[in-house]
């Protein structure tokens, strides 16, 4: 061998070393790939913006779409200004159509884009991914640098869709990214202690890449929907792994009977009132309108009357306050001493019965004041027509917004008399017709 070959042999040999040595020290890092150049074997001609230089752009929201994907044998390349020594890589699922998600592939690298080392061929256990936009990382053996970086797709999760293959982001790593617990890569979701992962909040599974599901649980609720399956189950948590697993695409909740007896609802998840159940909600897509909103409102049929005998038990006491959910219903109906027009019962003077009736619950207009200190000093003065909440025969109001109201009824008789012929003026507001109504968030 030539001096000068033997020197470039050497020289080369120092750089793959210090390569490897460099990749294996220094801490995991990113690949800058917006920096290099991407190509495919198709190109996207439907969608410019979904084209193959967005799996390397560094960001999630955007994709590479390959309509053509879902028959294999489809590549993207990266090629990087310089080579460099890839320990890590990770593929980031699309934003919809999970039967577009990669399920097979092999990961190449070259230096002169002729010659290729083959560094990684994964057909991992499907499904690879459980929600949109998640991240996995792979890690391969060998920290050789490469400039060409070639991956070969070569099933997607459901080919017989026939719906092509979609990538929301390739990301190459460098340096030290191993998380290696017992022979399982910990996601970014865990970290690796004593050779197990512990899954951060929200998180499961061996690898901690599983999202957990999230419920929201509502006591004394029943689903109005009918269940599409009941099965005989241990536990709740056993029924609410049907919901998430067999039933997901249809499931909106689950209730257990005390029989031991699961009940998957579909539907919207609307609920109603029920004196012993148990609604659990399932947080998520299948809720069809925002699950915030929906948690701080949920359709009920849930309604509270305000019953309060004022010539009984309750005379000359203070209505006491309470508290509602968001999009429950006040039904106002109480006992008192205005009975003199029979308003219920349709007697009265004219019917023979006498100038003062009988005392029956009894709906005068029910007003909402728009102050406390007008609550306080019984002051209508301030109120409108706007602000009247309705009169005989049903007043009812609806809790629409968080926060505190006040309502009280107007009704006045200064002329009026009792049953032995007295003065017996009537002011309901100041004889403590009226209440404050706190309206709440469920969550």
């Amino acid at each position: 061998m030539r001096p000068s070959l033997v020197a470039i042999v050497v020289f080369a040999s120092a750089q793959i070393f210090l390569a490897t040595a460099t990749a294996e020290s220094t801490p995991c890092e990113s690949v800058k790939t917006w920096l290099g150049m991407v190509t495919s074997k198709n190109k996207n001609s439907i969608n410019k913006l979904e084209s193959a230089k967005y799996a390397f752009d560094a960001n999630i929201n955007t994709k590479w779409m390959d309509y053509q994907g879902h028959k294999g044998d489809v590549w993207i390349e990266y090629t990087h200004p310089l080579a460099v020594a890839v320990t890590q890589y990770s593929i980031v699922s699309g934003n919809d159509a999970q039967d577009r998600d990669p399920s097979s592939w092999i990961l190449s690298g070259s230096n002169d884009g002729k010659y290729y080392v083959e560094l990684d061929r994964r057909k991992p256990k499907q499904p690879l991914f459980t929600e949109r936009n998640q991240k996995r990382s792979f890690d391969l053996d060998h920290s050789s640098a490469f400039k060409y970086y070639k991956f070969l797709f070569l099933s997607v999760r459901d080919n017989s869709k026939k719906n092509g293959l979609q990538i929301a982001e390739l990301e190459l790593h460098t340096g030290k990214c191993t998380k290696v617990c017992c022979a399982v890569t910990c996601a970014e979701t865990g970290s690796c202690v004593d050779g197990k992962c512990v899954c951060k909040a929200g998180y499961s599974g061996p690898d901690c890449a599983t999202k957990d599901l999230l419920w929201a649980t509502f006591p004394n609720r029943a689903f109005v929907s009918n269940p599409i399956a009941k099965m005989k189950l241990k536990s709740l948590d056993e029924c609410k792994e049907m919901c998430g697993g067999k039933y997901k695409k249809s499931c909106a909740g689950v209730s257990m009977s005390k029989s031991g007896e699961c009940c998957v609802h579909g539907g919207k998840g609307d609920m109603k009132s029920s004196s012993s159940g148990t609604a659990h909600v399932l947080v998520g897509k299948n809720l069809l309108s925002p699950i915030k909103t929906r948690l701080e409102s949920p359709r009920e049929s849930k309604v509270h009357r305000i019953k309060w005998d004022r010539t009984g038990a309750n005379a000359n006491k203070a209505m006491p306050s309470f508290s509602v959910f968001r999009g429950e219903t006040v039904i106002f109906e109480w006992v008192d001493p205005n009975s003199y027009y029979g308003y219920l019962t349709g007697l009265g003077p004219k019917e023979g019965r006498g100038p003062h009736g009988e005392d029956r619950p009894n709906h005068h207009s029910i007003t909402q004041f728009p102050t406390r200190d007008d609550f306080v000093r019984c002051d209508f003065r301030g109120t409108s027509n706007a602000d009247l909440v309705g009169s005989y025969p049903i007043v009812h109001w609806v809790a629409r917004e968080p926060g505190t109201y006040f309502f009280g009824s107007s009704f006045t008789d200064a002329n009026h008399k009792d049953a032995k012929g007295k003065a017996d003026p009537i002011n309901d507001c100041k004889s403590e017709i009226k209440v404050a109504i706190t309206v709440e968030r469920r969550m």
